[in-house]
């Protein structure tokens, strides 16, 4: 029996933000463009290096990549705001990496920092999650004809194999500086899958380290949905990971148990607060230096995107060797239906000096199409929306 094609349609929209950013009220949403998709978008990254390129996954097992362009404001794009300049998407390539029954949950870029196993141009390496349990490495191939343009190719990796399956569906999946590709699925579990050899070497293909550690986290009571990488010192022994779950917890995991009065160095869960509505994604609000010393007290900031309860805030403090907190700073609650998406405008400044510095906030919602642009001030409690659009965002 034949399966049926699949009938989800998708779009990327562009939307520009003008006005006085240190203003909530004082800042405007314009929709600048709306481009159809022949299929469901479910992922969305910009590429670590070329940052004005960015990659997008399917519901059909389609990869495709876009840029934006910045091109003269003209009487056809509108009300745009007051610059003369705007950025418009436009198409580079679609490729059918998987099966067009096959559903890509995600993707991740590898981006390496300090000392990788991997070479700068491991920037092209992806990993991708699949509905039917698979974690793939999918490498990004840029060829430049003799005309000067460029031609794009993905080649799944590791012999066109999966290189780990999990026991129900692969939700989510990150890089870990040193290559280690850590999934979370429906299983409740993470998996992390150590890679070697260098995926750009064309005499040695990415295949799984069978004889090393193949390491299983235990210990979540629902599907594993989002995994941030700590940016602690790196270890032969393993990651502390951020997790969020649909079990509404977030969780600080680590692979190797650092603390000198444990006995028990297995992966396990150093502390977790239950922050409600199922976590779907975390992501950090800027980029945090790896710490150089591994008694050196860190704390990160993180925005989450609780399904149920729209988004929140994260404070996760604490060091390699000792205990670990986290808090709740701040909750946006507007969202009546899914919260599925959050991101947070980049600073110009790493920390300690944009530690306290309003942050910029967008924040969706599925049912109801809802994009809400708010501010996030670390000196207050509470979250001040600027603009909400409802017409903008596909379901």
């Amino acid at each position: 029996m034949e399966a049926t094609p699949q009938s989800r349609k998708g779009s990327l929209t562009l939307f520009k933000l003008s006005g006085n950013k240190f203003r909530a009220q004082e800042q405007k949403l314009h929709l600048i463009q709306k481009v159809p998709y022949p299929s469901a978008v479910l992922d969305l990254h910009f590429h670590p290096v070329y940052g004005s390129t960015l990659g997008v996954v399917s519901s059909t097992g389609c990869i495709s990549l876009y840029n934006l362009a910045e091109e003269l404001v003209t009487s056809s794009h509108g009300d745009v705001g007051d610059s003369p300049f705007i950025y418009t998407l436009k198409h580079r390539v679609t490729h059918q990496v998987f099966s067009p029954e096959t559903i890509i949950t995600s993707f991740a870029w590898y981006w390496g920092t300090g000392d990788s196993n991997f070479t700068q141009s491991s920037s092209d390496l992806m990993a991708c999650t699949t509905s039917d349990n698979f974690v793939y490495l999918v490498r990004l191939k840029w060829v430049v004809d003799s005309e000067q343009e460029y031609h794009y190719q993905f080649n799944i990796l590791n012999n066109g194999q999966p290189i780990n399956k999990h026991d129900l569906e692969a939700w989510c999946c990150t890089f870990s500086s040193e290559g280690v590709v850590y999934s979370g699925g429906d299983d409740g579990k993470i998996r992390a899958t150590p890679l070697y050899r260098d995926p750009f070497d064309k005499k040695k293909d990415v295949e799984r380290q069978e004889v090393a550690r193949q390491t299983v986290f235990s210990g979540h009571g629902a599907g594993v949905t989002a995994i941030l990488v700590l940016p602690l010192p790196s270890s032969p022994l393993g990651c502390t990971l951020l997790t969020g779950s649909y079990d509404d917890y977030v969780r600080v995991y680590a692979e190797y148990d650092f603390r000198p009065y444990v006995a028990n160095t297995k992966p396990k869960v150093l502390v977790e607060l239950k922050i409600g509505g199922g976590v779907w994604r975390l992501k950090f609000l800027q980029d945090y230096p790896i710490s150089t010393e591994s008694g050196a007290n860190v704390k990160y900031r993180v925005l989450a995107s609780c399904m149920h309860e729209g988004a929140r805030i994260l404070e996760v403090s604490g060091n390699q060797m000792g205990e670990w907190k986290i808090e709740v700073l701040a909750s946006m609650k507007i969202h009546e239906s899914m919260c599925y998406a959050a991101d947070v405008r980049p600073l110009a400044m790493n920390p300690p000096l944009g530690w306290n510095e309003t942050r910029l906030c967008v924040s969706t919602s599925f049912y109801d199409k809802l994009l809400c642009a708010w501010i996030f001030n670390p000196n207050t409690e509470a979250e001040t929306p600027i603009e909400e659009r409802g017409d903008g965002i596909p379901q």
